[in-house]
């Protein structure tokens, strides 16, 4: 290319996007000295000659490349510093006053890129200054995610302003995640009152602040906006609704539905709350004994709760739930832990409206429950095959009858057993009345998971189906599941005269069943010492089945000795039940009440530990 003073050397590289949108803001007038709207005899003397302009720009492509986000924000500079914000808005955000928009934006555009080093700070113990982190307990973004980072802030900064046309959002799983975990991080990050730091100004008034967090939550959770369009269309009738959600009224549907709608931010943030000592309004925590959900599995979480509340409605598409362990736990532990904090009665909380009604409250709670244990649902699917006639192990020693009674106990009641195992609460049982059998050790509930797959794993081997279950080799899951097998030993009620008044949990040969089973899975981490002698035995003998098993599979043969070996185990362990018949059972020598909820029990929602009046309400 040659024309006036440029040669054929000066090659003018392809325009990059960044590049082009920055002339058309503008900027590049202003770059190169001259006003692109000036005639060329106002532009004369700057331009030197085209070779002059070719290099400016190339040297202004060099410069938005490197720095493509400083350009980016200059519509929004430029949209505030004309005509200001809007004085009405639409909107969450258009609640707030045009004055604490304003000064929200400005303080935003003011120091977006501070903000964003912030957001994104890679440094695990130093902040953007050099200097000691001071709040090390909260979650932030992926430096390689910043530019998700950065339009959804400019997205907030044009919400609050109420002008120009909405940012085009990248609505990729990274980014939506990324806007989403930006939201839950200036919620517990942005200062808005002297006394969250004493000793430093804060970032902005609280109105300021709470418009800034609601423009927020706008842009980093767009994936609930269908959900919001389909409650409007009112929730499905019961024949129009599948799963557990149809057992309960549209009424109570609905109730829920929009409570969760309209809160849904403060619920994520209180399930995942990273603060040890404080709730989400930055008062003192006061049911410390309830085990919150990793921050850093909070879009599992929320996954979860927007599939919930698409349940209740009854209608939409499912949500695409992520089925890695890490998200089934995240979503479980979220129902383990909304059982015992969502409040539906006054009496559970004197001075604090309830949460929800008691029939919303018990459809959302069977719904979480739904949605976070969808790994029960291959153990639903053998149960309605029945138990199989072939089965090894310590199930081996009891009648098939027995085996299936005891599993389908347990499936019909398995989250309110695992509930009870892992009551975190020192003085209440899972119905919320006082306990009565304190003498007894819980399971950890951080645990919890380890026992679930125990009580899974319990009625595979019940039924004799399926694949034998992976359960954890961690020194802290033996320790669980010997906890569990030696709670539940003494815990289960097997017989009326345990309980007068009260239908035991199981029949007899079905308690000893799951019993050795149980006790089996516990392996090396139980002290069998506590355990029936029927129960002992059979576990031995299943032991030793279990490596003849494995001399057949390699040999192909068994010695006259090995077989007078197991005919005499067997014997042993038959004669041992019948023993264990007429001896009183552990539960009958420690009659008290039971703190298992029959599978036909009402779940009533339990109520708060403490009687503090500073409790935060979550919806």
């Amino acid at each position: 290319m040659t024309q006036g003073n440029a040669t054929s050397n000066d090659t003018v590289q392809p325009m990059s996007p960044v590049f082009m949108k920055a002339m058309q803001n503008n900027h590049i007038g202003g770059l190169v000295g001259a006003s692109p709207m000036m005639s060329p005899a106002q532009t004369g003397s700057r331009t030197a000659s085209l070779g002059g302009f070719v290099g400016a720009v190339q040297q202004l492509q060099s410069n938005l490349d490197e720095h493509p986000l400083d350009y980016a924000w200059g519509p929004i500079e430029r949209m505030i510093g004309l005509g200001g914000v809007q004085k009405v808005t639409a909107g969450k955000v258009g609640k707030f006053s045009a004055e604490a928009r304003e000064e929200a934006a400005r303080k935003l555009i003011g120091n977006h890129k501070n903000l964003i080093k912030d957001i994104c700070n890679p440094r695990p113990t130093l902040n953007i200054d050099g200097r000691e982190l001071t709040q090390n307990e909260l979650r932030r973004v992926s430096p390689a995610l910043s530019q998700y980072v950065d339009e959804g802030l400019r997205e907030a900064a044009r919400l609050l302003i109420g002008r120009g046309q909405p940012t085009v959002l990248h609505s990729s799983p990274e980014a939506m995640e990324a806007r989403a975990a930006c939201a839950r991080y200036l919620d517990f990050r942005i200062q808005s009152t002297p006394q969250q730091r004493p000793g430093r100004e804060p970032d902005m008034s609280e109105q300021a602040a709470a418009a800034f967090k609601a423009a927020l939550v706008k842009v980093g959770f767009t994936a609930w906006e269908p959900l919001h369009n389909l409650l409007s269309e009112g929730v499905a009738e019961a024949p129009e609704t599948s799963g557990v959600a149809a057992r309960h009224s549209t009424a109570a549907r609905l109730e829920a539905a929009e409570t969760v709608l309209g809160n849904h931010f403060n619920l994520l943030q209180d399930i995942c709350n990273p603060r040890p000592g404080l709730n989400i309004i930055a008062i003192p925590l006061t049911q410390t004994e309830l085990v919150r959900v990793s921050p850093q599995h909070a879009g599992h979480v929320d996954e979860g709760l927007r599939e919930a509340v698409r349940r209740l409605i009854g209608r939409g598409q499912p949500v695409m739930l992520n089925h890695s362990p890490e998200a089934e736990e995240a979503r479980a532990a979220c129902a383990r832990y909304l059982d015992f904090r969502i409040q539906s009665k006054p009496d559970q909380k004197p001075g604090r409206k309830p949460d929800m009604s008691e029939e919303a409250a018990a459809a959302l709670k069977a719904v979480l429950v739904e949605v976070g244990f969808s790994s029960w649902e291959p153990i639903y699917k053998m149960i309605g095959m029945g138990a199989s006639a072939d089965v090894s192990g310590a199930a081996m020693g009891h009648k098939k009858a027995a085996r299936l009674e005891a599993a389908q106990k347990v499936v019909g009641n398995h989250f309110n057993l695992l509930q009870d195992i892992c009551n975190p609460r020192p003085n209440l049982n899972i119905i919320a009345v006082p306990l009565t059998q304190t003498e007894l050790v819980r399971v950890n509930p951080q645990h919890a998971a380890h026992v679930d797959a125990q009580l899974r794993e319990a009625v595979r081997r019940l039924l004799g189906r399926g694949e034998i279950g992976k359960l954890s080799q961690d020194p802290a899951a033996f320790e669980a599941r010997a906890a569990c097998a030696k709670y539940l030993d003494t815990r289960i009620q097997s017989k009326p005269a345990q309980k007068p008044g009260r239908k035991p949990d199981m029949s007899e040969p079905a308690a000893a069943a799951f019993k050795a089973v149980l006790v089996e899975l516990a392996g090396g981490g139980v002290d069998l010492a506590w355990c029936d002698p029927a129960g002992v035995k059979a576990l031995a003998l299943a032991k030793g089945l279990e490596d003849l098993a494995a001399q057949i599979k390699s040999s192909g043969e068994i010695t006259a000795h090995q077989a007078e070996l197991f005919s005499g185990a067997l014997t042993e362990v038959a004669g041992a039940a019948a023993g264990e018949r007429q001896r009183p059972s552990v539960m009958q020598r420690r009659p008290s009440q039971s703190r298992i909820a029959p599978p036909s029990a009402p779940t009533t929602p339990p109520p708060s530990a403490s009687k503090s009046s500073k409790a935060c309400a979550i919806m």
